[in-house]
């Protein structure tokens, strides 16, 4: 986008008028009747005539209006500039009403038209960025906002300066629309370089992700900032805080930029249902003898008798399963019910998650995987792109638990019954068969069951035996160039730890 706008204002005018405009022109190169220069650090000087800047800047004209005229004293501190110099631009553009916009300046072009209060000009660059706004030109436009600042000495002068400045950054309110609704999830993390808190306030109020997943790219995003007040009070307005799990999010997230007034009532929730749980796991822990019964001197000292019920000791998951309910804070009082290997994999979800076959906390045994890392039977324990895969001629997996703690209570198993094969020849594709019905084995003695009943996707069923095998049924109408199989993508072990 490159355009040089053209002030139609000064087409419009009657011939006194422009005649009036370009005298001052004159006298501007000339350097006659100069009745205001502006500075800035390490900048030219402006030089400009106060009925010129009064004409096109409301913001100008009403200092002009409040501020005495010291002809003695004429030379000015710029209001708000930006890296480039844009202010000479601008002025330049009072006297020759011509501009050149593209998208490298556009928007540092509009915050001047706003703030400086020249109607004229804002509304020419507003329908020119609605023209020009893609998923490319919305991140650099943002860039162009957060490269300037304003000073608190032009505040304290200029009172009009704060009101116009929140208005040019409402006004963007369109463009955090249009990058909500083109940058999602994850994708957000692309602008964090672009964008300031309040912009990445107005992003996420327009974005459609749940607050929790808003509460984490906030959290990501301030890691290494240093936020004001009216920061912290953008950041926090963006969640809908009067939800009633809202507390939840700070249970995982720091949320140091979130307001004292709104975190004290969130924490003392946390603190209370944390408090419930704590009890509850202590009066578990009350019911529970720690003496080792194979120990006589315990015995004698605790004075118990062949006939009480013999003592029981505390296996290590057990108590670690109740810390993370504590931590959770969702005040629970009940022995909880985990997913086994995502609980063991990430210890309760404190660490990245690791493969527990991998620290020999369960074993996968299954029939010779088509390759033998490719396709492990480890992999039906990791939420991830991988799988197990067999085409023997009995095709089977199942899995041991190392940890006799464990009660197991049902299991969810995801298949995917095709897997597509590289064409053999010009002539043949390899297409795997479907599976057919699964059925689960518990094993015996006699490796049968008494539950076979259907596995299909996604769906649990009871199982109290271990170890836990399944079989893959194939129908005997399978066709040529279909290759019997077993694939498993996922396999969740729901249950919960007891004491021993």
């Amino acid at each position: 986008m490159k355009q040089l706008f053209s002030n139609s204002d000064c087409q419009n005018m009657d011939s006194d008028a422009a005649k009036i405009v370009c005298r001052f022109k004159e006298f501007r190169q000339k350097g006659l009747f100069i009745d205001c220069i502006f500075t800035s650090w390490n900048k030219p000087e402006v030089k400009a005539h106060r009925i010129i800047l009064s004409k096109n800047s409301t913001l100008l004209k009403h200092y002009f209006e409040t501020t005495p005229y010291n002809p003695s004293n004429i030379k000015l501190n710029i209001p708000f500039n930006t890296p480039d110099h844009s202010f000479s631009k601008i002025v330049n553009f009072f006297y020759n009403n011509t501009i050149e916009l593209t998208n490298d300046n556009v928007i540092i072009l509009l915050a001047h038209s706003i703030i400086y209060g020249i109607k004229h000009l804002e509304k020419i660059i507003m329908d020119l960025i609605s023209d020009s706004i893609n998923k490319t030109s919305s991140v650099n436009f943002f860039k162009q906002v957060i490269s300037f600042t304003i000073s608190a000495d032009s505040y304290s002068k200029f009172p009009d300066l704060a009101q116009n400045y929140d208005r040019f950054i409402r006004q963007l309110d369109f463009l955090a629309k249009y990058v909500a609704e083109n940058y999602v999830d994850d994708e957000l993390y692309e602008v964090f370089s672009c964008v300031n808190p309040r912009l990445l306030s107005m992003i996420l109020k327009h974005s459609s992700i749940p607050d929790s997943k808003k509460v984490k790219i906030i959290n990501d995003f301030v890691a290494n900032l240093e936020l004001t007040t009216n920061d912290m009070t953008y950041l926090t307005d963006t969640i809908h805080w009067e939800n009633p799990d809202s507390y939840t999010y700070l249970v995982k997230n720091s949320c140091e930029w979130l307001l004292p007034k709104v975190s004290r009532k969130l924490y003392s929730i946390i603190i209370t249902n944390r408090r419930i749980s704590a009890n509850a796991f202590q009066h578990k822990i009350d019911s529970i003898s720690d003496i080792d019964p194979s120990n006589s001197d315990n015995k004698q000292a605790q004075g118990t008798t062949e006939n009480q019920p013999p003592s029981r000791k505390l296996q290590n998951w057990f108590p670690f399963a109740w810390l993370t309910v504590v931590w959770d804070s969702q005040g629970k009082t009940c022995t909880p019910e985990v997913e086994l290997s995502e609980f063991i994999g990430t210890l309760g979800g404190l660490v990245k998650f690791f493969n527990p076959v991998n620290y020999l906390l369960l074993e996968s045994f299954a029939s010779t995987p088509i390759h033998p890392k490719i396709f492990s039977a480890a992999y039906i324990f990791e939420d991830s792109k991988n799988y197990f895969l067999s085409n023997c001629e009995h095709n089977y997996i199942g899995f041991k638990m190392r940890l006799p703690c464990f009660k197991l209570s049902s299991i969810i198993v995801t298949f995917d019954n095709r897997e597509r094969g590289k064409p053999m020849t010009s002539n043949t594709k390899l297409m795997y068969n479907s599976l057919g019905k699964m059925k689960l084995l518990i094993s015996d003695s006699n490796n049968k069951t008494k539950f076979p009943n259907p596995v299909l996707p996604g769906v649990p069923f009871e199982c109290k035996q271990i170890p836990v095998l399944f079989i893959c049924v194939i129908p005997d109408t399978a066709g040529d160039g279909n290759i019997k199989c077993l694939r498993v993508s996922r396999l969740k072990s729901y249950g919960t730890f007891d004491v021993d």
